[in-house]
């Protein structure tokens, strides 16, 4: 039986291990994408370089451009819109934005990065979560820059619940707490109180 068990374990391993491989292999064939800054401080990724353009807003907590697998990711869940022909370039927002910068200021920072960096009109312009809010505001008061736009699993505006939850992920991320960090992510998987538990077993895997 022990004979057995030990074989059945190596035929197991060696299973996992060769998913695992076919994985990194995947992930390593997936587009990378280029990086950089503009000049008023947002962040990009840009994957393909179609003449249709995607400028791709992201959700919250944070502003931050994917690295690494997480790039190889994106550049997996890209590449119907690199095939047709599309750019896509993930722009994250301003840095130190001033006290009173709302969603709508937001939104004309990325009408004038439009103007200025991507000829004063992008074909699609999705917006993620806190992105969507970000991209009303852009469809509505700069119609002229946007060809069609995509709000996606997005609201019109943060509930008191959720601003507590930023503004305690942005205080446990910028001490350094990053389990706590990974905790408060968590609650907007989980968000009943009761769900504590999920919390704290997912808040490390997103830490």
């Amino acid at each position: 039986m022990k004979k057995r068990t030990a074989v059945v374990g190596i035929g197991t391993a060696a299973l996992a291990a060769m998913a695992v491989a076919s994985v990194r292999s995947r992930i390593k064939a997936m587009p990378v994408p280029e990086t950089g800054t503009f000049p008023n401080t947002m962040d990009f990724a840009r994957w393909g370089t179609g003449d249709k353009t995607v400028l791709w807003i992201p959700g919250g907590p944070g502003s931050d451009v994917p690295q690494g697998t997480f790039a190889a990711l994106s550049g997996a869940q890209f590449r119907p819109l690199l095939e047709a022909g599309y750019s896509v370039w993930q722009v994250t927002r301003r840095r130190n934005m001033p006290e009173g910068h709302n969603v709508e200021d937001m939104a004309d920072d990325y009408a004038r990065l439009i103007e200025d960096h991507f000829g004063g009109r992008v074909d699609v312009v999705v917006g993620l979560s806190y992105g969507g809010m970000i991209v009303q505001y852009l469809a509505a008061d700069h119609p002229e820059r946007v060809g069609k736009a995509v709000i996606a699993l997005a609201a019109a505006r943060v509930t008191t619940w959720g601003h507590d939850v930023d503004r305690r992920w942005a205080q446990a991320r910028d001490g350094g707490h990053w389990r706590k960090a990974g905790e408060a992510m968590a609650e907007y998987i989980y968000p009943e109180p009761s769900q504590w538990r999920q919390w704290k077993v997912l808040g490390p895997l997103l830490a």
